[in-house]
């Protein structure tokens, strides 16, 4: 993965990062969600179409899905805007959920 400019901000006793998106497409690949995981052999990212839809399946281990969603879901709140913001600028719909369960190949 390469470098991503950003900010480290704070307001109202939260620490936040801006990412800088302006000049280069910021994107969720596995290298950036296995930065998260505590575990991060068991990450695996998987893209899929549904009706017109991208929809981004982020596999963790059991441990690492409290992680992957952040206190008060802002963590993936975040995630789920990247993905989104991302695919808009590729004119596309995306959607990302986070599965708890082991990636099986199909």
């Amino acid at each position: 993965m390469g470098k991503i400019p950003f900010l480290k901000m704070h307001g109202l006793g939260n620490d936040f990062v801006v990412l800088d998106g302006r000049r280069a497409a910021v994107t969720l690949d596995a290298a950036a969600a296995r930065a998260l995981a505590d575990r991060p052999d068991d990450v695996r990212v998987v893209e899929s179409q549904h009706k017109g839809t991208t929809l981004v399946e982020l596999y963790v281990a059991p441990g690492d899905a409290g992680k992957m969603i952040g206190r008060q879901g802002r963590t993936v709140a975040a995630l789920r805007t990247l993905a989104s913001t991302a695919g808009e600028k590729e004119g596309k719909t995306v959607t990302l959920e986070i599965r708890d369960t082991p990636y099986k190949d199909q």
